[in-house]
């Protein structure tokens, strides 16, 4: 079963010190929304697709950086919208291009601990429903390649919204990942790894199918993969060498 990459998202990591984590999970990349480690107000910019991610890295490193500047525009912008759809959306992304520097030139991506990370995920076409499994095609998507400094940290069965019949593929928001300590908390009980993510595809698709029969939020149930950019050398040593004091 091959997933398909649906978007890109900043998070912070590491988590907040009032999330009580088990010792062992040292950092949530949980692909839900229910981890408050997302820029706050950032949805308000509307630069999302309809996978609630970003179609590219930069669009979501901009957002992160820029959450305020961005939302201010968006509503400037719309005032005087010249009706030519995604034209609001076009200026914001060049505002993005010409003002936000990129991850790697970035002074706090260089620090020992970055405010945001990038992640990137890739969700597989199988909705996991109370007693069967929907089949789904994806949407029309212009989702940008996965660049090869990023890595697989793991699979999360997410909350997605209901397929319905006669719409155009699998789309909207990735709700609540069950997993999670500040969701369901089922790190508590289930083996994960220390991104709080399962490490293999079929233990991920065994509990999707589990949470979606109860086990989880009484939503649908999709396998979600779970990437994130590398840090760079230097900060990576910082935080490795924070991690030993």
């Amino acid at each position: 079963m091959q997933p398909t990459l649906i978007g890109y998202f900043a998070k912070r990591t590491p988590p907040p010190t009032q999330i009580a984590v088990p010792p062992h999970h040292l950092e949530l990349c949980n692909a839900g929304f229910c981890d408050g480690l997302s820029p706050k107000g950032w949805v308000d910019a509307w630069l999302h697709n309809q996978f609630w991610r970003y179609d590219t890295e930069m669009l979501a490193w901009g957002v992160a950086l820029q959450t305020e500047n961005l939302r201010r525009m968006h509503d400037e912008l719309a005032k005087t919208w010249d009706g030519v759809r995604g034209s609001v959306q076009r200026a914001m992304a060049q505002f993005i291009e010409q003002h936000v520097p990129p991850p790697a030139a970035c002074t706090e991506w260089e620090s020992s601990e970055p405010c945001w990370q990038l992640f990137a995920y890739r969700l597989f076409p199988t909705v996991f429903v109370p007693g069967g499994v929907v089949p789904v095609e994806f949407a029309s998507l212009e989702v940008e390649p996965l660049p090869p400094d990023y890595e697989r940290l793991g699979y999360d069965p997410v909350s997605v919204p209901k397929p319905e019949p006669g719409h155009e593929g699998l789309r909207g928001n990735l709700a609540h990942s069950s997993l999670s300590p500040c969701c369901n908390g089922l790190c508590g009980n289930i083996p994960v790894n220390r991104f709080c993510l399962l490490d293999t595809e079929a233990e991920g698709l065994r509990r999707a199918e589990e949470f979606a029969n109860g086990g989880g939020e009484p939503e649908p149930y999709a396998l979600v993969e779970v990437w994130r950019k590398r840090l760079p050398a230097s900060a990576l040593e910082n935080r490795n060498l924070r991690q030993s004091e």
